[in-house]
C-alpha cells in the first residue's frame, strides 16, 4: 500500500484545493505511473481524507512545538473579508498574529459574527 502521508503530496492537494474525490483520481494515476496497480491499493476518498487530516495535524503540532514565546511579543490584528472554506460566501474574519525577537506567528483567523468593529 502506498503511504498517502507524504507531506509534499498532501500539501500540494491542500494548496490547490483539490477535493477528496478528485484526489483519488490523481493518486491513482500517480500510483499507476510509478508502476503500481491502483486496484491493489486502498485508494478511496475516505482514506485520502484521513491521511490529509493526519498530515495537517502533524504539521500543526510541529508548528506549535517550535514556537517558544519566551520573549516580549506584540499582538497584531486586522479584519478582512475572506471566503468560507466550503462555500463562496464571504465572511468577516480577524487575523491575529504575534511578533517579537525576529519571529512572527499566526495565532488564528476566526470568523466574526458582525463586521461593525464591536465584535
Amino acid at each position: 500500500m502506498i503511504f498517502f502521508g507524504i507531506k509534499t503530496v498532501a500539501a500540494a492537494l491542500d494548496r490547490t484545493k483539490v477535493i477528496y474525490r478528485n484526489a483519488t483520481y490523481i493518486i491513482a494515476a500517480a500510483a499507476q505511473s510509478l508502476g503500481h496497480s491502483p486496484l491493489a491499493l486502498a485508494i478511496n476518498k475516505e482514506s485520502i481524507r484521513r491521511a490529509r487530516c493526519k498530515d495537517r495535524e502533524i504539521a500543526a503540532n510541529e508548528i506549535q512545538a517550535s514556537f517558544d514565546p519566551n520573549c516580549p511579543l506584540t499582538v497584531h490584528w486586522d479584519g478582512k473579508m475572506l471566503p468560507a472554506l466550503t462555500t463562496n460566501e464571504l465572511f468577516d474574519r480577524l487575523a491575529v498574529l504575534v511578533s517579537g525577537d525576529g519571529t512572527m506567528k499566526l495565532l488564528g483567523v476566526p470568523k466574526l459574527p458582525y463586521g461593525n468593529g464591536q465584535a
